[in-house]
This record gives structure tokens, C-alpha cells and sequence, in this order.
């Protein structure tokens, strides 16, 4: 017979009193987290902290206030660095133009990203893992550091600019060549390898650790650099054996380099033995462990570039103009080619220091043109479907300048369907040799000029020809502050190479031809192409937040004449703006996408001229 269990009543209400107890504690557990979630509903909860700042109970809107003010510190103060009793300020945004399209921020906050990771601790979406979190925050505080990006590189870049007199960078081994007289006179000619020498640098990647931990924590005490040292990759005993190899290269000249395309002769030029001798030097081999023959790419880059003045050929893009809705002008597409000059001196160094040959090609690209001549019959250039407009009044001659190379730079361009346009890519370099004029501009603690002042104008006008056109944007970013150039506040866009960039895609079924004119003080693009039945309206940009600069900016300069003062920035209010676009497709399908911008206040800049022998610091 199978065995009964049987309870007693005192066992019964014991397990009942249990069941009862856990019941009740899952209850008042569940009732309070409900109660939690009332309480702290859109806000903060308890024991969440952002960079040590306890944020329980805030709103985001509250917090917000918090971190700019604290945000607000590091741009008006900035970040010092030092080193005994020289020192620089790295601001967030450190470069400051006479004209202000060149603004580039070398730090940003990303303050909603983290607030919004703060609020979602105890709102996830899991259930379980919410419930977990809830429980412990009561007793287990979760600090979260502040998001931010930095470009290492550019302030790396100033750093070296103001404290490398103080660096002494250690030195390789290097071929020394005797003078016609030879070796202690006897008239032989002589090679040597020089000895090694140990330096000092500063260690500017920890400099940029010390600078990530302030960020990360709101804390802006001073970075103090510190030097460490720079040890050669090898000694004068273990190049000598390189010395033979040097004298057979040196023997084969006078060196051919020959120019053919297309199984085509086109020129030779002659690598003479002085010159060879300027070339050679002795790297690391860090795959093989010892040193090696190379050349100084720099002084043959030289060498090469005037060869290629003679061999490059400007690609030829098939390109229209268009008048009262008529093609008036057409060219015709052409090949072009260039010099590769990375790619040849890689082939000079092979050839000439591992083969040992006394003669080397150079490497020709053939640079197809993207729209050919055959294909404009097919382009779908038919009507008129976007313009965008900006006004550049009261620029000075140089920005005027500037807009109209980079204008006609654009004038013809032809995007395909489906492709992403990139306004850097399709500006190239910003060169005096393109015709830019250089603007003054202020980086880290010095004035220097600097090529392109006014395409942020040309960036503005294609972002609202894009807007206009219902195309898909897929980068922008708007100026760091208001520029009375870019009014109405929220329909801006700012470039520099290599980011931030203007990109958009042409969604539309056929090529788009870019049209760009100047009436006066008007910037006019205009897209032609073949229009798909899509609807495009924005809304009148909201301005609000509106917040108010702080006190003159004082940066000396050696640029000036002693205590001459010349302001390059004037003083702009800071705001938020918005504004919404909507685009209602043939199909009937409506997509709305809602623009954002913020912008700081901005406080006036001015240059005080100093003396030549004074240190160049800034003050606020």
C-alpha cells in the first residue's frame, strides 16, 4: 500500500504563517517599488549619480542646468596644461577665426546621452533585470562618468606647438658622407654611420589620459606634463654592416626614372649621386629586428613632385549649364592621370635599394571621369526640383572670395542615384593653389592663417538645398554658435576637413545636376533632375533658451604690434532652435523629421599685441 502523508495541525499553520509572511513580503515589496515609480515618475532615482552628483529626485531638466553650468567652467577657463612655469589652455573649442565659419570643437559633452543612460537605470525593459535594479539602488549608489569625445590629435598638435622647446627627441644612427676632401684628407671619398643619442620627450599620451579622467569627472585641475626618455631603435655597431650596401646604391648612378602610360614613352629625369646621397638614411625594421636602408620620403617627395607638375592631367568631368531652363554649355568628359607619388617612391625603395637597378618607373593612376560624354543622354536632367539660398552680406574680400572658388568649385557637379554625397570629398583640399585665400585664425595659443574662411557659407546653402529637396540627410552639424551669416537660426551646417562633413544620398530615380550662382550678396544652388511627385514643407525655425555671453576674450599674439588690439569675435547670444520638415512622397507615404540645433554663447575675441621675447598666454 502506498504511504500516506499526513499533517498535524501545528505543521499546517506553520507552513500557512510562512506562506503568508513571503505573500506579505512580495506585496509590500511590489507596493513599494509601484509607490518608487509615482514618486520618482520622470525623475531620477535615488542613488543615481553622474561624475559623484547625486541626481535622485531631479528631473532631466534639472540636471541639465547642473552639468552646463559645470560644462560652462571648461569653456570659459579651459584646460591647462604645464611644465615648470610654462604653461597653455586648451579650450573646447580652440579655433577661432576672423571669419567664424572654421570654428572646430576639439571637446564635446555628451551630456544628453549620459543623462538619458543615468534615467534609465531601474527602466529597463526586462522586467527581471528592472526589478533588480530597483532593489538594489537603496543600497549600491551607480555613478555614472560623463560622455564625451575629444579629438586626441589636434590637441596633441598644440601641445607639441608650445612645449617641444623643451624636448630633445632621441636620434637614430645616421650615414655620414665626407666632404671632396675625404676622410682625415687623404682625398678618399668616405662613408661613416654617426652614433646614437638618447633624448627627452613628453609622454602626450598620458598627458591626454590625465585630461580624459578630468573630462570624465568634471574635474579641471591642471595637467602637468612630464618628460620621459626617447631611446634610439638601434646603435651606430649595429648599422655598420650597412656602409657596403651604401656605396653599391651610390654606384648606380646616375639613376633613370621613366615616365610611360598606355605602353607609351613619355620622359626620363635623372637621379644624380647628390642627390641620392640626400635621400638615403637608416630606419627600423621592426619585423626583422635590425636597421635598413630607406629613404627620406620628404626630400624625394620633392624630387617627384616637380616631375609630376610635368605628367598630372586634370580629369575632365561631362558638365552642363544651365540658363532659363536651357543647356547653354557643355564640356565634354576627358581622362585624366596623376603621379602617385606614395606609391612610386614604395617602388623607388624596392627597385633602387633592394634590387639595386639603375633604372625605376613611376606610378601612373588613370583617373576615370564619373560621368562620361555617353552617358548625358541618359542622365535625366529635366527639370528644376530644389534650390537653396543664403545670404553672405557684410562679409569681408577675402570670405566673398573664398565663396565664390568654392561656388564654382560645385558649379556642374553631377550626383547618381542612390549615391552619398560628401561636400569635403567634393571641395577637395582647401589650397592657395585652387585659389583660396587665407583667413587669420587662432590655434591653441597662436595666430596663424589658414585657407577656406566662408565654405561653411557654401555648407549652409547645400544643406538647405538638401532640406528643400526632401533628400536624405545623413550628416550634419549645425555652427557652435548664432552667425548672423546663417540667419534664420537652425537651418545652418559647418565643415572642416576632415570632419564634421555635410552628406546627404540622392534618393530621387535620376542624376542630380548641381547649379550654383551669386546675385549679389545672394548664394544660389539650384538641383536639376527628374522630379518624383514628393511634397516638401518646413516649418519657420523656433528659437528659445536663449542665453547671454560672458566677459571679452583677451588672446596675446606676436602678430600685432605691442599693445595694439585687434577683435576678431563679437560677443552671441546663445539659444536653441528647431524646426520640422515634413515630406509627403508620391505614394502618399509622410515621413516627418524634427531639426535640432544648439547653439552656446559666444564672448568676444580680441588679439593684444606683445613683444616678440614674451610668452603668448591667454587671459580671460
Amino acid at each position: 500500500m502506498p504511504r500516506q502523508i499526513t499533517w498535524s495541525g501545528g505543521r499546517l499553520k506553520k507552513w500557512l504563517i510562512l506562506f503568508l509572511t513571503f505573500f506579505l513580503v512580495i506585496v509590500f515589496i511590489l507596493s513599494s517599488l509601484v509607490a518608487v515609480d509615482k514618486i520618482y515618475d520622470r525623475k531620477f532615482y535615488p542613488s543615481v549619480s553622474v561624475t559623484g552628483v547625486n541626481l535622485g529626485g531631479l528631473t532631466i531638466e534639472q540636471a541639465e542646468k547642473i552639468f552646463k553650468a559645470k560644462i560652462g567652467q571648461l569653456n570659459r577657463n579651459g584646460q591647462v596644461f604645464f611644465y615648470q612655469d610654462k604653461y597653455t589652455v586648451v579650450y573646447p573649442v580652440t579655433i577661432s577665426p576672423a571669419d567664424p565659419d572654421l570654428i572646430y570643437e576639439l571637446i564635446t559633452f555628451r551630456l544628453d546621452k549620459t543623462l538619458e543612460d543615468a534615467y534609465q537605470i531601474g527602466r529597463d525593459k526586462n522586467f527581471l533585470k528592472n526589478l533588480w535594479q530597483k532593489i538594489k539602488l537603496p543600497f549600491i549608489n551607480k555613478n555614472l562618468n560623463i560622455n564625451f569625445e575629444l579629438k586626441e590629435e589636434e590637441i596633441k598638435k598644440i601641445l607639441i606647438n608650445n612645449f617641444a622647446e623643451f624636448e630633445k627627441p632621441g636620434q637614430n644612427p645616421k650615414i655620414i658622407f665626407y666632404a671632396e676632401n675625404g676622410l682625415y684628407g687623404t682625398g678618399q671619398e668616405a662613408i661613416d654611420i654617426s652614433q646614437k643619442k638618447t633624448g627627452v620627450v613628453f609622454d602626450y599620451q598620458q598627458a591626454i589620459k590625465d585630461l580624459e579622467s578630468n573630462l570624465a569627472n568634471l574635474n579641471f585641475q591642471p595637467v602637468e606634463l612630464k618628460l620621459r626618455l626617447d631611446n634610439p631603435d638601434f646603435s651606430r655597431s649595429e648599422a655598420l654592416f650597412l656602409v657596403d650596401e651604401i656605396e653599391q646604391i651610390l654606384n648606380l648612378t646616375p639613376i633613370q626614372v621613366c615616365a610611360t602610360t598606355s605602353n607609351q614613352y613619355l620622359k626620363t629625369w635623372l637621379i644624380t649621386k647628390k642627390e641620392l646621397k640626400k635621400w638615403l638614411d637608416l630606419g627600423w625594421q621592426s619585423e626583422n629586428k635590425k636597421p635598413a636602408l630607406v629613404f627620406k620620403k620628404d626630400l624625394a617627395a620633392e624630387f617627384l613632385s616637380k616631375i609630376k607638375e610635368e605628367i598630372d592631367q586634370p580629369v575632365k568631368e561631362a558638365k552642363f549649364k544651365i540658363e532659363a531652363g536651357k543647356v547653354i554649355e557643355f564640356q565634354p568628359s576627358q581622362p585624366g592621370q596623376e603621379v602617385d607619388i606614395f606609391a612610386t617612391l614604395d617602388n623607388f625603395e624596392n627597385k633602387i635599394i633592394k634590387e639595386k637597378k639603375k633604372r625605376v618607373g613611376l606610378v601612373i593612376k588613370k583617373i576615370e571621369p564619373q560621368v562620361t560624354t555617353e552617358d548625358v543622354n541618359q542622365l535625366g536632367i529635366k527639370q528644376l526640383i530644389g534650390r537653396g539660398q543664403s545670404n553672405f552680406s557684410g562679409s569681408p574680400k577675402n570670405r566673398r572670395h573664398n565663396i565664390k572658388i568654392g561656388a564654382q568649385q560645385l558649379n556642374g557637379l553631377l550626383i547618381k542615384p542612390h549615391e552619398e554625397f560628401s561636400l569635403n570629398n567634393a571641395l577637395g583640399k582647401i589650397t592657395a593653389d585652387k585659389g583660396y585665400l587665407p583667413e587669420l585664425v587662432i590655434k591653441g595659443n597662436k595666430t596663424i592663417p589658414e585657407y577656406g574662411g566662408g565654405l561653411c557659407q557654401i555648407a549652409t546653402t547645400m544643406f538647405r538645398l538638401a532640406i528643400n529637396t526632401g533628400l536624405e540627410i545623413t550628416e550634419r552639424k549645425p555652427h557652435a554658435y548664432r552667425v548672423p551669416y546663417y540667419e534664420p537660426a537652425g537651418t545652418d551646417a559647418t565643415i572642416y576637413s576632415p570632419q564634421p562633413d555635410l552628406k546627404f544620398i540622392n534618393d530621387t530615380p535620376a542624376h542630380l545636376l548641381l547649379q550654383t550662382k551669386i546675385k549679389g550678396d545672394e548664394l544660389i544652388f539650384e538641383f536639376w533632375g527628374t522630379h518624383d511627385g514628393r511634397k516638401v514643407s518646413t516649418t519657420t525655425p523656433k528659437i528659445f533658451n536663449i542665453t547671454y555671453p560672458g566677459a571679452t576674450k583677451y588672446i596675446e599674439t606676436q602678430d600685432l604690434e605691442p599693445e595694439k588690439i585687434k577683435c576678431i569675435e563679437s560677443a552671441h547670444k546663445g539659444a536653441d532652435a528647431e524646426f520640422v520638415r515634413t515630406i509627403i512622397y508620391a505614394d502618399g507615404q509622410k515621413k516627418e523629421e524634427v531639426w535640432k540645433s544648439h547653439y552656446r554663447p559666444w564672448q568676444a575675441v580680441c588679439l593684444v599685441g606683445v613683444k616678440k621675447d614674451e610668452e603668448a598666454i591667454n587671459e580671460e
